[in-house]
């Protein structure tokens, strides 16, 4: 027995004593590592900060990179004295002293604050896999009740925003894509997300398979509401004129479900539009020029947009199902001239009327399905159904109410579109080199059906359109920090049958672009795109005609082939806390545009579309932006200069656009002052026609606390109307046309902006989203000038 107890007590203390030289050997180890914590300014951890520890002569000794709770660890600590460094690119680079052990949380400062004082003067920015994140000051997110707001107020590189108009666009040409956690959205869900909610933002300009052809990417990174909800409104409507655009969107939160609901009105009822034309017809010999002076009538919008959605969210799964309806009409589209002709001296009174309306019921299903940590499949299936009809009635008449000349137009349309489309993404760290490689392709497919009856002077028809195209592509990407790699492509079948008209043809597209960072300061980014498709619009395919007036016809064709278009793109941008500066030099070139062409036919002037010969643009510009003058004022000039070559199949002509624009906002407190101008900033040419919009200008003054948003201004302060030009150069039947509108001349265009949110309910991070819109177009051939 005796025995046996002092065996016992051997093993518990050989217990003990392994305990011991446990718990010794631990506190060595750990004596021997230096870890911590990195965060920003605003206690956030920071992922991928370059964490390297010297001697303290600077001889490297070892390097790490932080995790996603910002935490890093060292195995080389002793009580010799080191340097610790850390870097990242868009912060400032912060040195330390240490020999072991933990050194607790260390902050680090973005190039936004000042050396000497830690003052925010900008946005917290940095860059990650290519990409600008944003994360906004307190400050802007209380001057911002909706995300669209607080998107304007950031003044990011090569947006436009008009909170005004609810529009966005990129400054030097190109579109972008509006995504909230990566969800593919339109302007208005913008305008209903509480910024509150928003904890980053993305900005890219890196292309993608599922966004291709999209010159920047900005997705909101927001929390979910884990339950309560949100209500938004903003309304914008005229003092001195019937306009108005206005959004009630409301929102509700269970778990991980999310119901939202929303409704958006636009109104428009201008009582004085016209226009003036200068037309010159050659018929058969005879020369004939007619003059028309226009007289105010009326022009009415109303549209009306619901929607409905329900989205379920867990461990990074996702399903997403919406439900929409438009209803669009144009009760009124009307236009009163006096006709003079050199070939009569009796006066003629024409009148133009036309009609709108559309129905369009939607409903896509969307669902997302985490295949690893970095690996991601996205499934979107949709349809939509619509119906239009478009009516339009015409008339010449002499001073005794003779009738000259009459048609009409009645375009009753039935059409059903089918997308899909399924996508893949992986990224993949490439080792300690930074670098990061990102691959995606996509799937996509899109049926339509379109059937349009037509009733007018010419004809009783049915026409039916049917349209297949798909797509298959991928793209591969490298990223470290602002630089990037990108190559892509893609293949393209386009199927489209009208009437007994089959036409079927496959086309590649690639691209290859990158960008360089000179530095924190600086970049040069390149951009090629080789032979990207542009599909026919519908209304060209109509296999119709439709009068324009007596003497000219409108005529589909449905022998329309794809066009392809190249295109090179160079940047150089510079930029600081305070400057951003953006020079473009862009050429680009499109073989078999889809242009117009004039000729004569049956004592009529026919007018149609075909494919031309070659279209080129060359386009230097540049964008400067200059923030918190004094703290005070943000200001932005943009500019450049388009020259166009149209090589058309009989034609062949140049033209040449200056352009400049600018945007001065002046803060003060809870004030808000903001002008705004463009000159030609929006004239484009093509084909053989020069389209010059008006040189606007808007003048806002807001007030802003953390409750409401409250705003009244002015359209074209400076001009006496809201006027768009073409000027069209055809030997057959060139014409200079003027469209007026009274409503918003100097003075006339008075407005008031209010927003309001209201929330409640706790939040809680979500998860990325990438389900999409899809769009639709009408395949209806107008006869309308």
């Amino acid at each position: 027995m005796k025995n046996m107890k002092i065996k016992k007590t051997s093993k518990i203390k050989k217990k003990i004593l392994a305990i011991i030289a446990f718990c010794i050997t631990s506190i060595t180890v750990n004596a021997q590592t230096i870890n911590g914590i990195i965060v920003d300014e605003t206690d956030v951890p920071i992922e991928s900060v370059n964490v390297v520890l010297n001697t303290a002569d600077s001889v490297f000794i070892e390097g790490t990179t932080t995790n996603k709770s910002g935490e890093f660890a060292l195995r080389k600590g002793s009580e010799t004295l080191k340097r610790l460094t850390f870097s990242y690119t868009g912060y400032q680079t912060k040195t330390i002293n240490v020999t072991q052990g933990n050194v607790g949380k260390i902050i680090i400062l973005s190039d936004t604050f000042a050396l000497k004082e830690a003052v925010v003067i900008g946005s917290n920015t940095t860059f990650k896999d290519g990409k600008r994140i944003i994360r906004p000051t307190t400050e802007q997110i209380e001057k911002s009740p909706t995300g669209f707001i607080l998107l304007d107020n950031l003044e990011l590189p090569r947006l436009n925003i008009d909170i005004v108009k609810n529009s966005i666009s990129v400054l030097g040409g190109g579109s972008a894509v509006l995504l909230i956690n990566g969800r593919e959205v339109d302007n208005n869900e913008i305008i209903g997300l509480d910024s509150k909610t928003i904890i980053n933002i993305e900005y890219s300009d890196i292309p993608s398979a599922r966004f291709a052809g999209a010159s920047i990417i900005v997705n909101f990174v927001v929390k979910q509401v884990e339950k309560g909800g949100m209500l938004v409104t903003d309304f914008t409507n005229g003092l001195t004129m019937i306009y108005g655009e206005d959004i009630f969107s409301a929102k509700f939160y269970n778990g991980n479900s999310q119901f939202s609901v929303s409704y958006m009105p636009q109104f428009r009822d201008l009582k004085s539009q016209w226009r003036d034309n200068e037309e010159t017809f050659h018929l058969n010999g005879t020369t004939i020029e007619r003059k028309e002076l226009g007289e105010p009538a009326r022009f009415r919008y109303l549209f009306h947009n619901f929607r409905f959605k329900y989205n379920y969210f867990k461990d990074n799964r996702m399903f997403d199902v919406a439900l929409s309806s438009e209803i669009e009409s144009f009760p009124n589209n009307d236009f009163k001239s006096k006709l003079f002709t050199n070939t009569g001296s009796d006066t003629l009174f024409m009148t133009d009327n036309s009609q709108n309306t559309a129905f369009t019921p939607r409903l896509r299903v969307y669902y997302q399905e985490p295949l690893s940590e970095n690996q991601m499949l996205y499934v979107s299936v949709s349809g939509n159904y619509n119906k239009r009809n478009y009516k339009r009635d015409y008339q010449e008449l002499l001073n005794d109410n003779t009738v000259e000349n009459y048609f009409y137009s009645n375009v009753d349309e039935k059409q059903q579109i089918y997308n899909a489309s399924v996508s893949y993404e992986n990224l993949i760290n490439l080792g300690k080199s930074g670098w990061k490689m990102n691959f995606d392709a996509a799937l996509k497919h899109n049926y339509s059906s379109t059937k349009n009856f037509y009733d007018n002077k010419i004809q009783k028809t049915t026409t039916n359109i049917y349209i297949n195209r798909s797509e298959a592509g991928g793209n591969v990407r490298f990223t470290k920090g602002k630089s990037w790699i990108h190559g892509g492509i893609s293949l393209h079948r386009n199927s489209q049958t009208i009437g007994e008209i089959n036409i079927t043809n496959y086309n590649l597209f690639g691209g290859f672009s990158g960008k360089y960072a000179m530095g924190k300061r600086s970049n040069i980014t390149c951009d090629v795109m080789i032979a990207y498709n542009e599909f026919p619009p519908l209304s060209y395919l109509s296999n119709i005609d439709q009068f324009i007036d007596s003497i000219q016809i409108r005529r589909g064709n449905a022998y329309l082939k794809n066009s392809k278009f190249y295109q090179g793109c160079f940047y150089y941008d510079y930029e600081t806390p305070n400057i951003y500066i953006l020079t473009k030099m862009l050429y680009s070139y499109t073989l078999r545009p889809l242009m117009e062409s004039s000729f004569l036919g049956d004592n009529h002037i026919i007018r149609t579309v075909e494919n031309h010969k070659n279209f080129q643009m060359i386009q230097p510009s540049a964008v400067i932006t200059i923030k918190n003058v004094w703290s005070l004022f943000n200001i932005r000039f943009f500019g450049g200069f388009d020259r166009y070559i149209s090589n058309g199949n009989t034609y062949t002509h140049r033209s040449s656009i200056f352009w400049f624009g600018g945007k001065i906002n002046f803060k003060y407190k809870k004030f808000q002052l903001t002008y705004e101008m463009n000159n030609k900033a929006s004239d484009t040419f093509w084909g053989e026609t020069l389209y010059r919009s008006e040189n606007s200008s808007k003048i806002t003054l807001y007030y802003i606390n953390s409750k409401f948003y409250f705003g009244i201004g002015c359209f074209n302060i400076l001009s006496n109307y809201a006027k768009g030009i073409e000027i069209n150069n055809s030997t057959v039947a060139p014409y200079r046309r003027y469209e007026y509108i009274n409503d918003f001349k100097r003075g006339k265009g008075i407005f008031i902006k209010f927003v309001k949110t209201f929330r409640w309910g706790q939040q809680k991070d979500e998860a990325n989203v990438k389900a999409s819109d899809e769009k639709t177009e009408s395949a209806i051939l107008k006869g309308q000038k």
